[in-house]
C-alpha cells in the first residue's frame, strides 16, 4: 500500500478563533499559539475533527467511510478499536492581513513562515508546483514587495501606524525579484492572482508582533435566560482576522 500526502492552504473568509482556554491577561478568551513563535495556529486534532464530521454526515455509508479514514469511534465501536489512515497536522500562519495607507490591507509575511513552508513542502509535497525560497531577514522597519510600490526611501508605507521603506541594500534587487516571484506563485495556488501585488516580506520580529497585536477582538455578554445582560458577564475574545491564509 503507497502513501499519498498533500499541502492544504485555509483562507479565513470570517474571524477565526482557536481557543487555548481562559488567560489570566488581558483578553479571557485568547487564540491558541505556537509556543515557540507566538504564531496562532490550527492544531490538527480540530481539523481532523472537523473533516470526520463532514464526512460522516447522517448517511450510514459515510459514516463508515469516516470510520475507515480516522478510526472508529470507541463509544459506538463494534469491532475492535483500530488506528484511522489519515494523518492531519497542525495549520501553521503564512499570510497575516495588516491594514495600510497604500491599499485597504496588505498581505504580511516573514522569512520564518516561508522558509517553513518550503521545508514542509519539501517533506511532505515534493512533487508540488509551490516552489520554497529562503530570504534574509530584514531591517525591523523595512520591507520586500513588488516593484509597483516603488523602491526608494520616499516609497514608504505604513502598516497600521509603523512606517515602512523599502529595502534598499546591494541585493535588495534580487531579493525583492525572488520574492516577486514567490508571491505570484502563492497566489496562483490560492487561486488569487491579484493577491500578488499585495503581499509583504517584512523580518521575524515584525510579522511577530502584528500577528501578537493586530487580531481581532470581540467583546460579548452573556444573557440570562430573560435575555438580559448578566452582571459581570462582559468577555473578550480573539480572534484571527479574514483573510489570513
Amino acid at each position: 500500500m503507497g502513501y499519498h500526502h498533500d499541502l492544504v492552504l485555509y483562507q479565513c473568509i470570517t474571524p477565526l478563533h482557536v481557543g487555548c482556554g481562559q488567560d489570566v491577561g488581558v483578553l479571557d478568551l485568547p487564540v491558541i499559539r505556537e509556543r515557540t513563535t507566538g504564531f496562532p495556529y490550527i492544531p490538527g486534532s480540530g481539523s481532523r475533527g472537523a473533516l470526520r464530521r463532514r464526512i460522516a454526515g447522517s448517511r450510514d455509508e459515510n459514516r463508515g467511510l469516516a470510520s475507515c479514514l480516522f478510526g472508529p469511534d470507541v463509544k459506538t465501536a463494534v469491532l475492535q478499536p483500530f488506528a484511522g489512515s489519515v494523518s492531519v497536522h497542525d495549520s501553521k500562519l503564512l499570510l497575516f492581513p495588516v491594514r495600510s495607507d497604500r491599499e485597504l490591507f496588505f498581505w504580511l509575511t516573514c522569512p520564518s513562515a516561508v522558509a517553513r513552508l518550503a521545508r514542509e513542502r519539501e517533506v511532505f509535497t515534493p512533487t508540488a508546483s509551490l516552489e520554497g525560497s529562503h530570504f534574509p531577514n530584514l531591517d525591523d522597519d523595512t520591507f520586500l514587495g513588488p516593484k509597483s510600490l516603488g523602491t526608494t526611501s520616499s516609497d514608504a508605507i505604513y502598516l497600521e501606524e509603523y512606517l515602512y521603506r523599502p529595502a534598499s541594500d546591494e541585493a535588495s534587487d534580487e531579493n525583492r525579484a525572488a520574492f516577486a516571484a514567490w508571491a505570484d506563485n502563492l497566489a496562483q495556488v490560492l487561486l488569487r492572482p491579484e493577491m500578488a501585488r499585495r503581499i509583504l516580506l517584512v523580518n521575524d520580529r515584525a510579522f511577530y508582533h502584528f500577528c501578537r497585536y493586530s487580531t481581532v477582538i470581540q467583546q460579548r455578554n452573556r444573557l440570562s435566560s430573560a435575555k438580559t445582560v448578566e452582571d459581570g458577564a462582559l468577555f473578550s475574545v480573539e480572534a484571527v482576522p479574514p483573510e489570513a491564509v
